[in-house]
């Protein structure tokens, strides 16, 4: 399956911004490529993050 991706402007609360930004950075991906990832966990019933993940979110 081919996946289009378009350009989007959504609002967001600025302290999760910061936080989703940083996560982002940590794993080395762009904050498109893990909203996607949360989004895509969120539609299949399961958590998205791992423990340590949870941990540095917390930090």
């Amino acid at each position: 399956m081919q996946v289009e991706r378009v350009q989007t402007g959504v609002r967001i609360e600025k302290r999760m911004l910061k936080v989703l930004k940083g996560l982002a950075a940590y794993l080395d991906m762009s904050l498109g490529d893990l909203l996607e990832g949360i989004v895509l966990a969120a539609f299949e019933g399961t958590g998205p993050f791992s423990d340590p993940t949870l941990a540095k979110i917390e930090q």
